[in-house]
């Protein structure tokens, strides 16, 4: 940017579009006027001109036919500039235009207007996890026409650079509402974090908190010492010092809790109304589910009656529905609210009858605009204080249009936009948590094709959905994801299918040969692991070196050691890319090339990948005599000749991943989830590798060839990159702001543990009250002979009596720990004991023989699998006292009533 005219290169323009700015030294010494230039093309970049290889192809293409013409590409990349201003000036000339062109071009989904419409509906299927496919009319009548009403609103937040908290007012606001209920909860759990919290050099925290917008700062504190208490106290702070707020925590319960919490303490503070200030923020297609979940956990009456009137709704649009089957038109959360395909548009007066064809794209419900079912939605546009959970900031939508200040309407924005536009301050509860939570999102995994199975299988399970729903998709992306569909099945079921009977060999063969003392061949090791069909190609050209030159003298009777040369890995990936034509390639290759683009051609006859095969086997074996790598060599040609055009027609269910939803087909929103979310915007949606990476895993086994599979993984993003520069670069490029983000965890700085080590050192933090670290010792219990009890290595009936008998030999140990803990008088010290098994049946075994050893009743607490009514029970004796609580797998925490002590 500094000269006029100097201009640049594509190298560095990638960069800029990657959005990897931690890995740029002078970024932070940048202005902020040009931090925020920087951001605003960020944000108008689309994910796939991010990867090198896409920007190179757009731009070359936009440069030579003029549409881009402030720029000349010259050789090697470089780019000459001719626009003849200041490069700033351009850049907020052109982005305005962006910003202008955008503004009128966005528009919502249509509403359905009075007239008929037809949609598919999945009904559930009892005692089954498949749906029934039911065909919904729809007969809309005037007075089922949308009201007029605008979209809500969101408005950015003004800038904060830096937050004050200051301690003695927090303390004093906290006693006021302990005071209020008569508890003392608040005081008790803050007072002493506060009073131990560290800041640099082991210096106390003082009076100030001070939180300054920009990457994240973390406090750390052990578990007990009141940051969710921190948390649910920020509300009210929040509400007091005019500060707009997010809260995210690990589930949709405990923000529920949260909500619930924050609007007593605001009721409490005299402020009328608190609902229109905080929002518990989750997808409207979950709100019946929570509701459910609540009703059935919680024993709060009052906490019940207040989510039934949070997520409570009805839907109108059942009324006017004809079904061919005796259903129930509503499924809650599976409401049709914007997959109406009109059918049958209303002929012109005087033209006769209307015609029975389905007019273009789907509609939006009329009744929409007004549903309860968006009311979280429509509420969050304007409260103070947003409460959401991780999974929805990192992923979660709004399900209805919004209107931004410049006047553009945006339809589905993303939760992750709505905070860092509308909240100046967001606190993430559990922050290590929330890495591992983008972390998983961040790997994806997908079968494609599986022997002679019917079920799990989502590609034939779309085939399937999409026969059923002929005629109701849009006629373009009918066409366009059917053929990508058709070529995706074939070319992974015809490749299962070699796996399965043995013309292409598994990945998991292993050589026999011995190499320890002899340097490790560059050669990929076919194990059980993750194939990238690239990976192979330096390999290959090397061991084809001799071939690829047409040079005798090159051939060689051993592997070759491990050289890859760019133009030889070029030309081996010209051989399968049919836009490149046979005879532009040398001569001597054409052969080879035309027969590794027959491999992967249905036109030809069957039995083609034999005799591709032998084919390529007589071509090559003269310029690779040795057998072994020459069979290795063509394996690999052969598995690339499947799986790279595999991979790129997977590229198009990743960037079609919305309209494939909006099809209203379940299948589609299933694959969607997993390879959609690498189409939503991310300031940073690749790793290291610059660009979406798919991964393929096979599955064969000999004895039960019916029963091979082919697997894809999909690897995107940078989530540790992303959580740290969520109020930095993310930020930036959604609101123009940086924007304050807290992360509070026991357990964020760990070295070493990829998901849960959160990249950036405590800002604040409690230190351990102990002057040693955590001693691990094992312990040895005796058996029923002379041996030591052993439960690893078997199976069955003798594993289940094997662990039952450890739990009666721990008993006598486990109750002297017991009554140790509980003459224990230091605080926040927990009298229970954690024991850890490796499944639920064992946690079973396991309480059968504490219990046999004399463990009293009500003691244990145990981990159950999670059931579709997850309310915690209990077993009880002939006293009626319960002999052992169950709960819910996904519940860590002890139900209220479990006595103490437990475990």
């Amino acid at each position: 940017m500094a000269g006029g005219d100097s201009g640049t290169d594509l190298q560095r323009v990638c960069f800029l579009l990657t959005g990897q700015y931690d890995a740029w030294s002078e970024y932070p010494d940048l202005p902020e006027s040009d931090q925020g230039r920087i951001s605003r093309i960020l944000r108008q970049r689309p994910n796939r001109l991010s990867n090198e290889e896409s920007l190179h192809v757009d731009a070359e293409r936009f440069l030579a036919s003029g549409a881009i013409s402030e720029y000349v590409l010259q050789g090697e990349g470089e780019l000459a500039s001719r626009h003849g201003m200041p490069p700033r000036e351009l850049a907020d000339l052109l982005l305005e235009e962006i910003d202008r062109i955008r503004t009128e071009n966005s528009q919502p989904i249509p509403t359905a207007e009075p007239g008929d419409y037809v949609t598919t509906l999945r009904v559930p299927v009892a005692g089954h996890e498949h749906t029934w496919a039911v065909q919904a009319h729809y007969r809309l009548e005037e007075h089922h026409a949308a009201p007029d009403s605008d979209p809500p609103t969101v408005r950015t937040s003004a800038s904060a650079d830096q937050l004050t908290l200051k301690v003695g007012d927090f303390m004093a606001l906290n006693a006021e509402l302990d005071q209020h209920f008569g508890e003392t909860f608040r005081t008790q759990s803050l007072g002493p974090l506060f009073k131990q919290l560290l800041v640099r050099d082991d210096q106390p925290l003082g009076e100030l908190l001070r939180l300054r917008a920009g990457n994240l700062q973390v406090l750390q504190a052990p578990t007990g010492f009141g940051k969710s208490v921190l948390m649910r106290s920020l509300g009210s702070w929040a509400e007091q010092e005019g500060v707009t707020l997010a809260l995210a925590v690990p589930t949709t319960v405990a923000a529920l809790k949260m909500t619930y919490g924050i609007e007593a303490d605001l009721r409490a503070r005299g402020i009328e109304d608190p609902g229109r200030l905080v929002v518990p923020l989750m997808s409207p297609n979950s709100m019946m589910a929570a509701l459910e979940q609540v009703a059935a956990e919680s024993k709060d009456r009052a906490f019940v009656e207040w989510a039934e009137e949070r997520l409570g709704y009805g839907c109108a649009l059942p009324s006017t529905a004809t079904i061919d089957e005796e259903v129930d038109a509503w499924v809650p959360g599976h409401e049709q609210c914007v997959s109406l395909v009109p059918y049958g548009a209303p002929a012109p007066p005087g033209q006769g009858k209307r015609t029975k064809s389905v007019r273009q794209g789907p509609c939006a419900c009329p009744f929409r605009g007004v549903c309860g079912k968006f009311r979280l939605a429509r509420q969050a546009c304007t409260a103070q204080i947003i409460v959401t959970t991780h999974a929805n900031l990192y992923q979660g939508h709004l399900h209805i249009p919004v209107r931004l200040e410049s006047g553009a309407v945006v339809e589905r924005m993303t939760v992750e936009e709505l905070v860092m536009r509308r909240c100046q301050f967001t606190a993430i509860d559990e922050v290590d948590a929330f890495q591992s939570f983008v972390l998983g999102r961040a790997g994806r995994g997908l079968t494609l094709a599986w022997g002679n199975r019917q079920d799990q299988r989502p590609l034939l399970t779309l085939d399937g959905q999409f026969i059923q729903a002929f005629g109701r998709v849009r006629p373009a992306l009918d066409e366009s994801m059917r053929n990508t569909l058709m070529r995706t099945r074939w070319l992974a079921e015809t490749y299962t299918s070699h796996l399965a009977h043995g013309t292409l060999a598994p990945s998991e063969r292993k050589s026999k040969k011995k190499t320890s003392g002899k340097k490790r061949s560059a050669r990929p090791v076919q194990d059980k692991r993750w194939i990238i069909p690239q990976r192979w190609d330096g390999w290959i050209s090397t061991q084809l070196r001799a071939f690829l030159a047409a040079d005798e003298d090159l051939i060689t009777t051993e592997e070759r050691g491990y050289s890859p040369d760019p133009t030889e890995r070029l030309l081996l990936a010209n051989f399968y890319e049919r836009k490149f034509r046979l005879d532009s390639l040398p001569e001597h290759v054409r052969t080879v090339a035309e027969l590794l683009r027959d491999a992967t051609n249905p036109d030809e006859h069957a039995g083609s990948l034999a005799h591709v095969r032998k084919k390529l086997e007589q071509l090559l074996s003269h310029w690779v005599p040795n057998q072994q790598v020459r069979a290795d060599v063509l394996d690999r040609m052969l598995r690339r000749a499947f799986l790279e055009p595999l991979r790129q027609l997977l590229y198009r269910f990743v960037h079609n991943a919305q309209q494939l939803k909006l099809a209203g087909v379940d299948a589609a929103r299933d694959i969607a989830d997993v390879l959609g979310p690498f189409s939503a915007w991310r300031a940073i949606p690749h790793g290291p590798q610059g660009r979406l990476m798919f991964a393929f895993t096979e599955d064969v086994k000999p004895d039960t060839p019916e029963d091979t599979r082919l697997s894809v993984a999909a690897f995107g993003g940078d989530p540790h990159i992303y959580v740290i520069t969520l109020g930095q670069i993310t930020a930036l490029a959604h609101s123009g702001h940086k924007r304050v983000v807290l992360g509070m965890s026991a357990t964020s700085f760990a070295p070493g543990a990829h998901r849960h080590h959160v990249h950036v050192p405590p800002t604040w933090w409690v230190p351990d009250d102990v002057d040693h670290g955590v001693s691990i010792d094992t312990e040895l219990f005796p058996g029923l002979g002379a041996d030591m009890l052993r439960i690893s290595g078997i199976t069955g009936k003798d594993r289940i009596e094997a662990t039952k008998l450890l739990g009666q030999r721990m008993w006598p140990r486990l109750r002297g720990e017991l009554r140790d803990l509980g003459k224990l008088s230091k605080q926040r010290v927990q009298d229970s004991i954690l024991l850890v098994t490796t499944s639920y049946a064992s946690c079973q075994h396991l309480r059968d023989g504490l219990l046999a050893a004399g463990a009293e009743p009500g003691l244990i607490a145990v981990a159950v699998r999670p059931r579709q009514d997850d309310e915690p029970i209990a077993r009880e004796n002939e006293t009626s006292d319960p002999l052992w609580h169950e709960s819910p797998g996904t519940n860590s925490n002890p139900s209220p009533g479990f006595p103490r002590p437990a475990f």
